[in-house]
């Protein structure tokens, strides 16, 4: 199968290259940086190498503005939104004049598409939320929209909090927690819907091979608090976790941003995927930790 990936370079991007072509599949890599090996786009400017487009039978879409930020100001939440909404706008208006279409589109999506649901337990039927994030979501979801008009298969990846060693939340918390200094947050009992690198890149791997279609939840059956994230790290690295840090501290430093990602309560079921009959590599986040860190 020949695909073409945004994002390609990214935490999530290069672990489903790498498991894709290790299955013999031809990976077309869109970048917006010019450089050898990849093809050049831009969504802000929407410059895009047509080329890129010859002959592929599907298409993922990873690439977006990292919401990682110590604050959000204007500018980065412009960022943010635009990134997301205008990179798709410019995939699907390429899609649409192809004589030869793919014949599915995936889109990276995630689960703050729900907004805060304080311990309700969330599936693809959920409402969505009324958030900074929710909104960029489903703004983000909706530029897909032509294509489903185009009769091609639509799926969006509404992904949870990555788990990795070398990427994702782990790579932010790891510093700290292996110094000693890692606590909850809050109140700890914020839900995590936490998925490992390793299921992101076999559900997407899945979900293309599969007849799945419209919004699914990239997520491990098995979500976690807060609270015991923080153990569970803690006894993986075998240090304490005694320097708890208040909601209001995160609320004052990160504002918005920790508002929306730190302290959110999210209970997200991959109702779908479990469904369909996908198995996860990584249900139990204690085994997971003790496989990646031993």
């Amino acid at each position: 199968m020949k695909i073409l990936i945004t994002g390609a370079s990214g935490f999530i991007g290069k672990e489903l290259c790498k498991s894709l072509e290790a299955e013999n599949n031809e990976i077309v890599k869109l970048s917006r940086s010019k450089r050898k090996g990849f093809y050049y786009w831009n969504p802000s400017t929407q410059e895009i190498d047509q080329r890129a487009f010859n002959n592929i039978d599907a298409v993922i879409h990873l690439a977006g503005e990292t919401v990682t930020a110590l604050r959000w100001t204007k500018t980065k939440k412009e960022k943010i939104f635009n990134s997301r909404v205008n990179g798709t706008k410019l995939l699907v208006n390429e899609i649409l004049k192809l004589d030869k279409k793919p014949k599915i589109f995936i889109s990276a999506s995630a689960i703050g598409i729900y907004g805060d649901k304080s311990q309700e337990e969330i599936t693809e039927e959920t409402s969505e939320g009324r958030d900074f994030l929710a909104k960029t979501c489903i703004a983000w979801e909706a530029e897909a929209e032509p294509l489903i008009q185009a009769g091609l298969r639509v799926t969006h990846a509404r992904i949870g909090v990555v788990m990795g060693k070398e990427g994702g939340m782990l790579k932010y918390v790891y510093p700290i927690f292996k110094l000693g200094l890692g606590g909850k947050i809050g109140n700890g009992k914020q839900v995590i819907s936490w998925i490992s690198i390793n299921d992101i890149a076999n559900a997407f791997k899945f979900v293309l091979n599969s007849k799945l279609k419209g919004a699914i939840n990239f997520t491990a059956p098995n979500p976690i608090t807060n609270s015991q994230f923080t153990k569970k790290l803690g006894k993986a690295l075998k240090r304490l976790t005694i320097f708890p840090v208040p909601a209001f501290i995160v609320k004052l430093v990160f504002g918005e941003f920790g508002r929306e990602t730190a302290l959110k309560d999210l209970r997200v079921i991959p109702k779908k995927l479990l469904d369909a009959g996908y198995e996860f590599q990584d249900k139990d986040f204690a085994a997971y930790l003790a496989k990646i860190f031993n």
